[in-house]
């Protein structure tokens, strides 16, 4: 009889999920599942909701990336109704976006993932922030420097601490005012050199941790992402596909998403699984990003993706790179912010236009610090939205992550039952792709994570629950 280890819950993520690992009548391991189990709730109670309402509904699907929801929805809707934002109105909301990518980046980096590999084959209970910090105080408090300028940023542009109301259907709702741009661009000074050194330590984590880079997630995939004139985009540009080896697949307006992209349905999964209409499979995130990027416009991370194409080739394919990739953005998002600071114009009083409220179909798209997230909404005559669908980064990952687990348990488990240190290697590779899985399943609730282990009828022989 076949059977599955379940590990759940899949800690230091965003969300609720399980990793199945199921065998077949042998004993021997047959196939490995990343299961999410909430319920989608957001898509269907958005119908019927005036289009002025969907950017702060939807920014409440998450609590840790609202500000691209927000954006994305507000691009979906300024579609519809043919709205043309003022270039003030645009350096705000990529100024916004910037903040909640440095402020997202660092969370992920400094509380999630890097415990791991600071702390590497240590006891569960030294695999966290507490166990980082008292193996490497300075680390921690760099890092938390570092995201208290994402959060100002947030703060004062989003005009809320958490959800934004600062960005608004056709624009802004208030200028940003010289005292409080030169606010943050003081907070900016002592932000520049943390990165350069806590760069030092991610290329000696890497280093330390070259066997785990080799060993878990080592798959290859397409990749697809916003790209603008061939450069690395968060706000807006063009979409962009490649394949595994780095030739172009597609190149593709956002409004032309569902012409390219479809989604499937496995029944052991309440998340969707997107894929190219072609049927390959893809990734999304910081790892396509900065593979599908010919460049990087700001000197500190073009320095570094000099470096990190001397260690891996384009494109990079180990999962575990992910974290360097995205340590890449979180200098980007912190110099593009400077930047965007000392542009004229960008305390500039010209930052709405009224929008023409009428029936239309429209698709918003940005990069969340997860990955691409594409809102889709039809609005009747009155601004009221038909159908809404949200496609998030996590959702574009699902075969990735399944992949990826099923490669990384084939090398790594036996036909005996794995030990904890093994069960934690599996969620490394989940961790380093900073899953948000309220955002994937829009979810209402809670529920625990679980990892099972099943036999090939699906009867559960195991439980470990976290």
């Amino acid at each position: 009889m076949s059977k599955t280890v379940t590990i759940n819950p899949v800690t230091r993520i965003e969300g609720h999920g399980k990793i199945s690992l199921v065998r077949d009548e042998l004993g021997n391991l047959s196939d490995v599942r990343f299961c999410v189990q909430e319920f989608r709730g957001f898509e269907k109670f958005c119908e019927g909701t005036l289009a002025e309402a969907l950017p702060s509904i939807t920014s409440r699907i998450c609590g840790i990336c609202p500000i691209p929801h927000n954006l994305a929805s507000i691009k979906a809707i300024e579609e519809c109704f043919g709205t043309v934002i003022t270039p003030t109105a645009g350096m705000l909301r990529e100024l916004l976006a910037m903040g909640q990518f440095i402020e997202s980046h660092m969370l992920s980096l400094a509380l999630l993932s890097l415990p791991d590999l600071v702390s590497r084959d240590s006891k569960p209970e030294h695999r966290n922030i507490l166990g980082m910090y008292q193996a490497n105080k300075e680390a921690v408090k760099k890092a938390l420097e570092v995201r208290s300028f994402g959060t100002a940023i947030c703060g004062i542009l989003g005009r809320s601490p958490v959800h934004p109301i600062g960005p608004r259907i056709g624009g802004f709702v208030l200028p940003l005012s010289a005292d409080e741009a030169k606010q943050l661009i003081e907070k900016a000074a002592p932000i520049g050199p943390a990165l350069v050194w806590f760069g030092q330590l991610m290329r000696t984590l890497l280093e330390k941790n070259a066997d785990y880079i080799e060993t878990l997630g080592d798959i290859e995939t397409s990749y697809m992402g916003l790209s603008k004139n061939g450069t690395l985009s968060f706000y807006d540009g063009d979409l962009k596909v490649i394949k595994e080896n780095g030739s172009l697949i597609a190149n593709f307006k956002p409004s032309a998403y569902f012409d390219f992209i479809e989604e499937k349905v496995e029944n052991w999964s309440y998340m969707k699984f997107p894929v190219l209409k072609t049927g390959e499979r893809f990734r999304v995130g910081p790892l396509a990003r900065v593979n599908i990027a010919d460049t990087i416009p700001t000197h500190l991370a073009a320095q570094e993706l000099q470096w990190f194409r001397s260690q891996w080739p384009r494109p990079a394919h180990k999962t575990l790179c992910y974290h360097y990739a995205r340590f890449i953005e979180l200098l980007y998002a912190f110099e593009r912010a400077v930047q965007l600071l000392g542009t004229p114009g960008i305390t500039g009083k010209d930052i709405f236009t009224k929008p023409e409220i009428k029936a239309g179909l429209g698709v918003g798209v940005v990069e969340a610090p997860r990955g691409t997230l594409v809102h889709r909404y039809e609005l009747d005559e009155e601004g009221k939205a038909v159908k809404v669908d949200i496609i998030v980064a996590t959702q574009h990952n699902n075969y990735g992550y399944n992949d990826a687990l099923k490669a990384t348990a084939l090398k790594i488990i036996g036909n005996g039952d794995p030990d904890e240190n093994t069960l934690n290697k599996l969620e490394m590779v989940v961790r380093a792709y900073d899953p948000c899985l309220s955002c994937a399943t829009h979810a209402q609730g809670q529920s625990p994570w679980t990892v099972e282990l099943l036999d090939s009828s699906g009867v559960r022989l195991k439980e470990w629950k976290r």
